[in-house]
């Protein structure tokens, strides 16, 4: 493949989560996602698909190898070296991440919370588009008119998670995260999720996908990476 990877990652070792009171010890671990593919990570539990995960998302700190980001402006960037500040600009506006237990769950209206992640990434943007695009985005994820009107935190869990990943998706990403989106969502849920990546893929955004259930993973990723046994700690 001769495209440059929207990300690379090369020889995690070890994870230490940002407080410093839990590590997991990996074997090597090296993996690349390229625009507009999706890149599936499967792995025991040991391993911990959810914490290489994070960690591409700076909530784990690798103790070795490295995570480069390819960002917009052309600049490689060292993900686990990379300051609070500059981490947090890439959030706003290319990285996204869905994971299984985002702690979050804001008060606003489905269609506020969606429509806010365009405003935080463009604050020039018109109000009123903004809301558009984010009822366009709730259309595609099956969430109804008056789930789209509740607030948030009163959604069922699997209404809430895919509010969160109209959140997620509206901004394009350059690279999306997915840590098991399909948990907690029915079958015929899931060909929703894959719409929307469909439709991510098509504007060339990366992403490292992590599944519960293997057929979807299978349908839906171009690359599976088999992440190795951790070794003792």
């Amino acid at each position: 493949m001769n495209q440059q990877p929207v990300l690379k990652v090369d020889n995690l070792i070890r994870l230490v989560n940002q407080t410093g009171d839990r590590n997991l010890p990996l074997s090597e671990i090296t993996f690349q996602v390229f625009p507009g593919r999706v890149t599936a990570l499967t792995g025991t539990s040991e391993v911990g698909t959810s914490a290489v995960m994070s960690t591409v998302y700076n909530s784990y700190i690798p103790w070795t190898g490295r995570i480069i980001y390819h960002a917009s402006d052309g600049n490689k960037i060292n993900l686990s070296l990379i300051s609070d500040s500059r981490m947090s600009l890439l959030r706003r506006q290319e990285i996204s991440y869905v994971g299984p237990h985002n702690s979050s769950v804001p008060s606003d209206t489905a269609v506020q919370y969606v429509a806010k992640g365009l405003v935080t990434k463009n604050f020039n943007i018109d109000h009123d588009l903004a809301l558009d695009k984010a009822e366009d985005m709730l259309d595609l994820l099956n969430v109804s008119q008056q789930e789209r009107r509740s607030p948030v935190k009163k959604l069922p869990i699997d209404v809430r998670k895919r509010v969160k990943l109209a959140r997620a998706a509206i901004i394009q990403p350059r690279l999306l995260i997915l840590d098991e989106p399909d948990d907690q969502l029915s079958e015929d849920e899931f060909s929703a999720i894959g719409k929307l990546i469909a439709l991510l893929k098509l504007k060339r955004t990366g992403i490292l996908l992590a599944c519960k259930h293997r057929k979807l993973m299978e349908q839906l990723s171009d690359m599976v990476v088999k992440l190795p046994e951790a070794v003792t700690a």
